[in-house]
């Protein structure tokens, strides 16, 4: 049986608890490993003490996320996956598409704010961009 190398890209908890309850649902294989990831997105250029602090700020608040997202999934997988989190400064759509493809993950799983239109348009589409350009399968989870 393949292990299953499942990326699972987290923005906030709301989507986090949605992602959760979606994996921990999943009968993954003996031995499968998880990496619960956050990208936070760079601040652009201001004041540099400004720019210090919310560096840190995001780092810990991404942090935070992470680790509780991974320590829910380890409490119902148990010992059947491994876990590991970590949080990335960058673009969300590059870091983690290069993060899927640098742990040669079989599945990314996130989710969508189901934007659409002119919001879509401005926003940008994290999920449509990894759904396009990923090597592997994506699962987009959606708000219940």
């Amino acid at each position: 049986m393949k292990i299953e190398k499942v990326l699972i890209a987290v923005d906030d908890l709301v989507f986090g608890a949605a992602i959760t309850e979606f994996v921990t649902h999943h009968d993954w294989p003996p031995g499968s490993m998880v990496l619960v990831l956050h990208v936070v997105q760079p601040i652009p250029p201001t004041d540099p003490l400004f720019i210090e602090q919310s560096v840190e700020q995001e780092t810990n608040q991404g942090q935070d996320l992470v680790t509780q997202i991974s320590t829910d999934i380890k409490a119902i997988l148990q010992q059947n996956c491994s876990i590991d989190a970590k949080v990335e400064w960058g673009d969300p759509k590059e870091t983690i598409l290069n993060v899927a493809s640098d742990w040669k993950a079989s599945m990314i799983v996130m989710g969508s704010h189901g934007r659409h239109g002119l919001d879509r348009l401005i926003m940008g589409s994290v999920s449509m961009a990894i759904m396009s350009q990923a090597h592997c399968s994506v699962t987009v989870v959606r708000l219940p």
